[in-house]
């Protein structure tokens, strides 16, 4: 990181010998630390490395670094059971001109620490698999650019050909691709597009945002039969994220079933999502406040699509579909009131 970053001179004694003082020194100093702990390992009482029965005694040959790449590269690779030479050293062969044609320090310092990073268990036999998550961190970054590379040199020629794509514009199929796995998804996106811009011109997150289309949600209803989001389109929705055990919630119910009649004239459907409980304890707290309005009993997943880490939660959706407000904790009836009246006024009025 600091050879990369802190701008190293070229190979000049005297110029190097300089920057080692100065912004080298970091890296100098954790060289010595790292020698002084090999040191200890080696030379130290009791020291993993002594003695030529030792399990942590190296083994410096050309056959262990070709046989631990093997291995190595496999496990990183989706646990396949094992690489030959001629496929590891093309690996390595496409990841060095990747990382050095392409110009960029963290392309570098990612190739320098997959190939650095190993080195403490590389000659030892029969730890292959030891530390590996340390070395995962340098190909995960590695990966995350070139795959951000590809989705960016991608999504112009797809809205180039593809009329769906480009009506959406290239900042959303960019944001396509990427959730459609990149390589193999084109097709997909250019699908999903199709879908986005038949419906809204707008892509809907994964988690619920305020100012953003909300997620699409689907659940047993209680009483029988399913109940989706697509039953509310073009209608103002309250989604109140409650549970039986949770006292907030049942002191809060008698003024949510108030505000739902007051309301429904204006079109506001008050939907009840009860979180990962069963019907029979939703239909408790149904009767114990007299609600009337539907409930969803939820086993997670629209829990997870709206963010909910505390109940209750309330989730103010306008006529568009766009979340209007995302409120945790109890609300008082005047402050509820006011979110309704917000979601209930046509767009224009």
């Amino acid at each position: 990181y600091e050879w990369f970053f802190q701008a190293a001179p070229p190979w000049r004694p005297k110029a190097l010998f300089r920057w080692l003082l100065g912004p080298g020194r970091v890296m100098c100093f954790a060289g010595f630390m790292n020698l002084l702990f090999i040191y200890g390992k080696k030379f130290g009482p009791d020291g993993l490395m002594n003695g030529p029965s030792s399990a942590y005694q190296p083994v410096l040959s050309l056959d262990r670094i070709v046989d631990f790449q093997e291995r190595y590269l496999g496990d990183i690779f989706y646990h396949l059971p094992r690489f030959g030479w001629p496929a590891t050293l093309l690996i390595w062969l496409a990841v060095t001109w990747l990382a050095w044609r392409r110009g960029r320090p963290l392309l570098r310092f990612c190739w320098v620490w997959v190939l650095v990073t190993p080195l403490p268990i590389e000659f030892i036999i029969g730890r292959d698999q030891a530390c590996l998550y340390v070395c995962m961190a340098g190909w995960a970054v590695m990966a995350g650019i070139l795959f951000a590379d590809l989705v960016t040199f991608a999504a112009p020629k797809l809205v180039a050909i593809d009329s769906q794509c480009r009506s959406l514009g290239e900042t959303r199929t960019r944001a396509l691709l990427a959730a459609c796995g990149g390589t193999h998804g084109t097709q997909s996106a250019a699908t999903s597009a199709s879908v986005a811009s038949s419906s809204a011109s707008r892509v809907a997150p994964a988690i619920a945002t305020v100012g953003e289309l909300a997620p699409a949600w689907s659940g047993p209803a209680l009483g029988g039969g399913t109940l989706s989001s697509t039953s509310f389109h073009g209608k103002p929705v309250y989604l109140n994220f409650f549970a039986s055990w949770c006292e907030p919630c049942n002191d809060e119910a008698s003024t949510i079933e108030a505000l739902s009649k007051k309301y429904a004239a204006s079109g506001v459907t008050v939907v009840g999502v009860d979180v990962e409980e069963n019907a029979a304890k939703a239909g408790g707290f149904a009767r114990a406040h007299g609600i009337t309005y539907p409930i969803v009993v939820d086993s997670g997943s629209m829990r997870d699509a709206y963010g909910v880490n505390g109940l209750p939660q309330h989730v103010f959706i306008d006529r568009r579909g766009v979340v209007h407000d995302l409120v945790p904790g109890e609300m008082d009836a005047a402050d509820i009131e006011a979110q309704l009246k917000a979601i209930a006024t046509p767009f224009g009025a």
